[in-house]
């Protein structure tokens, strides 16, 4: 399993491999599939990043919010993979008079699941901390005994920021590796 570090270096390797895709081309044209993916790869950067930081200060929060963020990321270019003539659909959206639908987020999950199996559970699990639901509430306590506390800084146990940093080692990793798929199947 890589480090926070090595996957930074990932990241860079990967722009790197992107930018000489771009600058051995004939013609000097940028294409939506282009934009898609130099968008795709600084947005999953940036939330590694942000992951990253919400485990440094135990901030249960921004973890499950920005991991919640970084699956819909994987789900997105996993659709991309399998169906490359949706690009426009995901750079425009409904913007500029197009008609363009997105895929429902909870589809694309769906279509991971045979390459990514229990990411729809997790995803869901996810969004109950996301939301103002219970389990988000829950965030803000602690079991002392059979007692339960509350916490006016919500902070992750020892057990809870291992199991967070895990989770951002493998969300980061299965990104990278569909991103580079992506940057193989796109740019020419």
């Amino acid at each position: 399993m890589m480090n926070f570090n090595s996957i930074n270096d990932k990241f860079q390797q990967l722009r790197s491999k992107l930018i000489q895709k771009l600058q051995k081309r004939s013609m000097k044209t940028i294409f939506e599939s282009d934009i898609l993916v130099i968008g795709l790869i600084n947005r999953a950067f940036s939330l590694h990043n942000g992951l990253g930081m919400a485990h440094q200060t135990s901030n249960p929060y921004s973890f499950v919010v920005l991991y919640r963020a970084q699956m819909e990321t994987l789900a997105t270019i996993n659709h991309i993979i399998n169906k490359p003539n949706d690009v426009g659909k995901f750079l425009h959206g409904k913007r500029k008079g197009t008609e363009n639908k997105i895929t429902n987020i909870l589809t694309l999950l769906d279509e991971c699941e045979d390459k990514y199996p229990k990411i729809r559970g997790i995803y869901e699990d996810i969004s109950e901390m996301a939301h103002p639901n219970s389990a988000s509430h829950f965030l803000s306590t602690d079991r002392d005994g059979s007692a339960i506390r509350l916490r006016n800084n919500p902070t992750m146990s020892k057990k809870e920021s291992e199991r967070t940093r895990e989770g951002l080692i493998e969300i980061s990793e299965y990104v990278i590796n569909d991103l580079d798929i992506l940057v193989d199947k796109l740019i020419a």
